[in-house]
This record gives structure tokens, sequence and C-alpha cells, in this order.
């Protein structure tokens, strides 16, 4: 039986048990419709079902979403569940425009920085797809960046799928790995991401899962050019009931964080991922002193003069992270005890139920590589015994190099 089918049945009859059971292996079933386009919350609510409205509401569900006949679920509620449903809604409504506001001052301030700099601004929006609060919050950030000149909106879907018709914002479909939906892993398409943003830069926003964050700010394969980009990062995945949370994209010095009403400070992040550029002037630099240098030492020394501009001004190209003006540090060169000591809980992504590729396994062990081995592995299906068995070692085992496939 399709689950989508499954969560109508337990909203119907008020199952909150099975409802939560459902959500919690994939919460994207909140948000499924059936050939009338209604969602599991219509039949709650249809149903009279108040405790299921509530958790399907608790977990994210969009109240404001229509059936083919252009009602919304409280168009079928009785008086009584209406008039929770509508608090609900100004509730939700209420804390977006206090958070957009909130916003409005960040982006003003961090958009001025990048026109001094000579920089386009990427506002970076990590999110949990579906979820109507971080759909209304996304929308007013639309509605501010577009009033003050941004136009673009870059989307984590295929060009195949067509997505972002109801954008303000003219959508760019980025996620265009080949084997995207063929197993592809989250880095593999952070790749493909990247190389489609920093191809030709404009004044844009970025709409992504939070788990792509890592990899678009740090991850050297797929990092946002920030010579011409103006990043800024944010976290709305804690606006979800069902954020799972990760220390990385949780940290305010590397992303912008969701703090009640309003975000947590901007500068941290600014300077973690926007310092000056400093390579060109070291370059330019390095240039003029190996041509004066040049011209004034005798012929013999030519070659070593010509050979020191040379090396100074391919060096200067890193010097910021060399030096340390700008923090870097590659998740996979994280040492053995960071990543024998990932939390229980964390481990227990290593289920059965996955469905994995084993030069991929082997490749990241070998890399230590735990994200996207958590990431490659989650809700998948194993098909084999032999699967199933390499997928309990991983689970079990204390990562080491001697590990082997």
């Amino acid at each position: 039986m399709l689950a989508e089918i499954e969560i109508a049945q337990a909203a119907t009859v008020g199952d909150i048990q099975k409802i939560k059971a459902i959500l919690a292996a994939d919460y994207i079933e909140n948000f499924r419709f059936d050939a009338n386009d209604r969602t599991a919350l219509f039949y709650a609510v249809m149903h009279d079902q108040s405790e299921a409205v509530k958790c399907l509401l608790d977990h994210g569900a969009n109240a404001e979403h229509k059936d083919t006949s252009g009602k919304t679920a409280m168009d079928y509620a009785n008086p009584k569940l209406y008039e929770y449903m509508q608090k609900r809604l100004e509730q939700d409504k209420k804390e977006v425009t206090a958070l957009a506001n909130a916003f409005e001052t960040i982006f003003k301030n961090e958009y001025a920085i990048a026109k001094k700099n000579k920089k386009k601004i990427l506002v970076i929006l990590g999110e949990r797809h579906h979820i109507h609060k971080i759909t209304l919050l996304k929308n007013a950030m639309e509605n501010i960046v577009k009033s003050l000149g941004v136009h673009t909106l870059f989307l984590e879907f295929p060009k195949i799928l067509k997505c972002g018709d109801d954008s303000l914002l003219s959508t760019e479909a980025i996620d265009n790995h080949p084997h995207r939906d063929e197993g592809a892993g989250t880095q593999e398409r952070n790749v493909v991401m990247a190389q489609e943003i920093n191809k030709a830069p404009k004044d844009a926003l970025l709409l992504t899962g939070t788990l792509h964050l890592r990899g678009f700010l740090e991850l050297a394969s797929s990092k946002i050019d920030t010579h011409k980009y103006h990043v800024v990062p944010f976290n709305l995945g804690k606006l979800s009931p069902m954020y799972d949370a990760d220390p990385w994209v949780d940290n305010p010095n590397n992303v912008i964080q969701v703090a009640g009403s309003s975000f947590t400070n901007a500068e941290p992040v600014r300077a973690h991922w926007n310092q000056p550029h400093y390579a060109k002037a070291i370059t330019i630099g390095s240039l003029i002193f190996s041509t004066g240098c040049l011209w004034g030492m005798k012929a013999g020394f030519f070659a070593f003069a010509g050979l020191s501009g040379i090396l100074a001004a391919f060096f200067s190209c890193e010097a910021v992270a060399f030096f340390g003006l700008k923090p870097y540090q590659q998740y996979c060169h994280q040492s053995l005890p960071e990543l024998t000591q990932k939390p229980k809980e964390q481990l227990n992504a290593f289920k059965d139920g996955a469905n994995p590729n084993l030069t991929m396994v082997k490749s990241c062990l070998m890399m230590r590589d735990w994200w996207y081995m958590k990431d490659y592995y989650a809700g998948r299906i194993a098909q084999q015994e032999k699967e199933k068995a390499l997928i309990q070692r991983v689970t079990n085992a204390h990562i080491s190099q001697s590990y082997s496939v």
C-alpha cells in the first residue's frame, strides 16, 4: 500500500501513532496529495480528527494548500477546528514577518558590502523542503531581495522538473547531475551545482537543503567562488520540527541561525567566508617586484629573478588561505578520533535498509568521510544479504585506516 494512502487513512481515523511513524520514516508524506490534490491534513479535517490535525500541523503541514476545487483544508473544518487552524496560521505568519524584517536588515547591509567589494551577492537559504513556515519565509525573502534589485533564484532541482513557477524571481534549476536520481551522492551533486553557480556570477538567492551547505561553503571541489561572490548563508532548517541537528551547520560562526524571531549575528559568518581578497594585490606586487629585479640585476641573475616572480605570482593566488587569513579545512581531513566519536544516534543512520555502491563505500572509508557515507546510505533499500552485512559492519565499526571492503 502506498504510504500516502496509509497516512490519509491514519488521518481519517485519527491514528496518531501511525501518523508519527510514517512521518518519522519520511516527513515528505505530509505533503503528498491524492488525485483531488488533498493531503493527509484534508482527511483529518474532514473527519473532525482534531488531534491528527494538530499532529500534522506540528510536522509542518500546509494549511493553505488548495485541492482541485480551490479549497483549503480549513474550508472543510468545523467552526472550532477552523478557529484553531486560523490561530496557528496567524501565529506562523507573525513569526515569519518578524524574521523577514530581521532578514531585510541583514541583507541590506551585506548587499552594500558586496557592492563595495565589487562582488555579486549570493544569499544561501539552507532549508527543509516543503515545510510551510519555511515556504512563507522564503516568499517574504524573495520579495525583499527583488525590491532591492536581485532577480535570480537558484533552485536545488533538475531542469527537467520545471520547478519554481510560483517564484517572484527568475528561477534557474542547477541540480543537474546526470545521475542525480540514480545514486549520485550529495557531494557529487554539489560539484555540479557549484559549477552552475560559479560560471556566470549574478546577484541571487540559492534555495537548497541544509545538508548541502558545508559542500558549498567549505569543500574545495564544490565551493562557491568567494572571489566572485559575497556569500550570506542562512540555516532555516530549524524552523522544521523534523530538523536533524548538525554541529557544523548549527554553528553560528559558519551559518547565520534562526534565533527566536530574529537571526544570530551575521558578522562572524561574514568574517569567516568573505575576507577581503588579497591575492590580486599580492600578485601585482610580486610581478612589479620581479620586473624591477629583472631590469636591475645582471644577466646572470635573470633566470633566478624571473623564476622568483613566477613563483610569487602563483602562490599569491592561495596566499589568503595559506597564511590563515581565510580559515579553511576540508571535512574529510577530520582526525580518526573525531570520526569515531560521532554520537550514537547519528551512527544509527547506518541501518539495514541501505543499498550501497561498493566503490563509494570503499572511497568514503579511505577518506574517512563520514558525512557523505551517512547521506549516501540514508533511506535506501538493501537488495542482498551481503550489502546488509556491509552496512552492519559500517554501523558497528570503529572506522580506521585499516578498514577493508
